[in-house]
């Protein structure tokens, strides 16, 4: 296929990277930042199969805030936040259950967690995070059932502070378990059964980082690689996005970038036609947000400002995450009705999102619980989108 043929925002942008092989073999992709020249309007759309918006149920129970953390799946929605809790909803917006508490029983959470997946073939919850032992384990409706016990988490000296993310091998029964190091002898990842048996693993090495317990385990799983990455807060290193490669037991380097200021935060996320690059300045929480997107195959790339296009081009949020397969932003409609202020057009809306917009534009929403708006990445770019109506 031809780049003209691609159709894509980035096609006007210049060349931001190049292939490299490294010492080892590998083929990595390496961004020049100095080359970046603009910042574009890039319309979500173009990276997104569906949108769709989902109103939580307002009940007491199922009110939630300050999501972040999120699970999602064809049929349900799971949502942590620090005073919330873990509520799972369907994908309706009704409120199912909360998921496990905080506490010191065998079935709850002392931190809160740092990964999540619903399994609905399995009919099974789980989540994991700093302080966990375990995969904890819950049905659809909230039941705690046998939680999976971590190989490698008894041996970790710092396990209360350490970040993991884990990945299902269905076909074999085994899951990945990706870790943030501390030390050149901890774990970056390993693999193990459903019972806690160790298979394999590899030390962190290099990638092992400072004890401040703030750094960002970036396991997005976007692909069908099983990628890595760590976003650092203060570590003043030149890092790299990897990818697992478990027959050689090693973590293979894919992309990187000549930051201008490797103090800020940063984080590289991979997309089916894309790699992300977010960072920021840190004070105690994360600011002068900026995004930068390179294409994987012409290296064309550029500083991006992310726009819901189809609805309104709206802006899409201090923070642009995309998380197994899913872009997903809970926000309050209060918001959302900000956003839309002074705007009555809404012909190209389906009619139940359509109406659910000018609500937001006459009435007082303080006391709704939140929206959830979820979008499926496109696996290929010639994907069509399509925005999905609302259940309201």
């Amino acid at each position: 296929m031809k780049e003209n043929d691609l159709n894509t925002p980035l096609n006007g942008c210049p060349v931001v990277a190049q292939r490299v092989i490294t010492n080892s073999g590998d083929s990595l992709i390496v961004c020049n930042i100095k080359l970046l020249t603009d910042t574009i309007d890039f319309p979500l759309s173009h990276l997104l199969s569906y949108l769709e918006i989902v109103k939580l149920d307002d009940r007491e129970d199922a009110t939630i805030d300050n999501v972040s953390l999120q699970a999602v799946s064809p049929n349900h929605i799971g949502l942590y936040s620090f005073y919330g809790g873990i509520k799972l909803f369907d994908r309706s917006g009704n409120y199912i259950s909360d998921i496990s508490k905080k506490g010191q029983g065998p079935d709850e959470y002392t931190l809160s967690p740092s990964d999540m997946l619903i399994d609905e073939a399995k009919n099974r919850f789980y989540f994991t995070g700093p302080g966990m032992e375990k995969l904890m384990t819950f049905d659809l409706y909230g039941n705690p059932v046998k939680h999976i016990p971590l190989s490698r988490f008894k041996n970790l000296p710092d396990r209360y502070n350490n970040q993991i993310g884990f990945r299902f091998d269905s076909e074999h029964e085994r899951i990945k378990i990706a870790h943030v190091p501390f030390s050149e002898e901890e774990p970056a990842l390993w693999i193990q059964d459903l019972e806690g048996n160790l298979i394999q693993w590899t030390p962190g090495k290099h990638l092992a980082s400072r004890r401040d317990f703030s750094n960002t385990l970036g396991n997005a799983q976007n692909t069908a690689a099983n990628d890595y990455c760590i976003g650092y807060w203060y570590d003043e290193r030149v890092d790299s996005l990897y990818h697992y490669d478990e027959m050689e037991n090693r973590m293979r380097p894919v992309f990187t970038a000549n930051l201008d200021c490797i103090s800020k935060f940063h984080k590289y996320i991979e997309l089916p036609g894309y790699y992300y690059i977010y960072m920021g300045d840190y004070g105690g929480v994360v600011y002068n947000n900026v995004y930068v997107l390179i294409d994987k195959q012409t290296l064309r790339g550029s500083y991006v400002r992310f726009k819901l296009d189809m609805l309104g081009n709206i802006g899409t949020g201090q923070w642009l995450d995309f998380t197994r397969g899913y872009y997903v932003r809970c926000t309050h409609p209060a918001i959302l009705q900000e956003q839309w202020q002074g705007s009555d057009d809404f012909s190209e809306l389906p009619p139940n999102m359509a109406k659910f917009m000018r609500y937001l534009q006459t009435h007082d929403v303080e006391d709704m619980n939140n929206v959830v708006l979820i979008g499926k990445l496109k696996q290929k770019q010639d994907e069509k989108f399509i925005l999905k109506d609302m259940n309201w």
